[in-house]
C-alpha cells in the first residue's frame, strides 16, 4: 500500500539524492530544471498555484518511496498533466509502486479535484514509464520526434491522454 503525501522542503534533500545524472534528470523532469538540481530550483518549483506535489509513502514500512505530480491543473476544461513521476531507490523498482503510484494520482484527479482528462508525455527510450502508463490505461496519442533535451540534444516521446468516462 502506498500514499501520497504533500512534498515540502524537507523533502528536498531526498529528491536531489535520488537524481544521480542528466539523464536520469531529463527523464524524471523533462527541461524542467538543470542539472544538478538543487534545493534553489526546487523552492521555486513548489510555489506553483496549478500543481499538487507529492512525496509517495510506502503505508507499511513509512519509508518515502517516490515524487509525483499533477501540473496545469485547469478547472475550467477539467484536464491536468501527469508529470515528474519516480520511485527513487532502484531497488523500490520494478514491483509495481509506479502503477500504484500512478493509480493514486488518477483517484486524485477524478475523484478529488473532478476532473475529466489527463495528458502526459513521456520519451520513448522510459520503456518502463510507457508501459506503466499504457497498463493504467493512458493511450497514445501521438510522438514527437524530436522532443528537445538540451542543447543539440533530441528525444523521441509519446503524448499519451486518459479519460475518465
Amino acid at each position: 500500500m502506498i500514499k501520497l503525501e504533500k512534498f515540502t522542503e524537507e523533502d528536498f534533500d531526498r529528491l536531489i539524492n535520488w537524481i544521480k545524472s542528466e539523464d536520469e534528470l531529463i527523464l524524471f523532469a523533462g527541461t524542467g530544471f538543470r542539472f544538478p538540481l538543487t534545493k534553489e530550483q526546487l523552492s521555486v518549483h513548489i510555489r506553483s498555484d496549478l500543481s499538487q506535489i507529492y512525496k509517495v509513502v510506502d503505508s507499511g514500512s513509512k519509508e518515502v518511496i517516490g515524487h509525483c505530480e499533477l501540473n496545469d491543473i485547469n478547472k475550467s476544461s477539467k484536464s491536468a498533466r501527469v508529470c515528474r513521476m519516480l520511485i527513487g531507490d532502484t531497488a523500490n523498482r520494478g514491483k509495481g509502486f509506479g502503477r500504484k503510484t500512478l493509480q493514486k494520482l488518477i483517484n486524485v484527479a477524478f475523484n478529488e479535484l473532478s476532473l475529466n482528462n489527463l495528458t502526459l508525455k513521456v520519451y520513448e527510450n522510459n520503456a518502463s514509464a510507457v508501459k506503466c502508463y499504457t497498463n493504467c490505461g493512458f493511450e497514445v496519442k501521438g510522438k514527437i520526434h524530436k522532443s528537445m533535451v538540451g542543447p543539440g540534444k533530441y528525444w523521441p516521446a509519446y503524448i499519451m491522454s486518459l479519460s475518465n468516462n
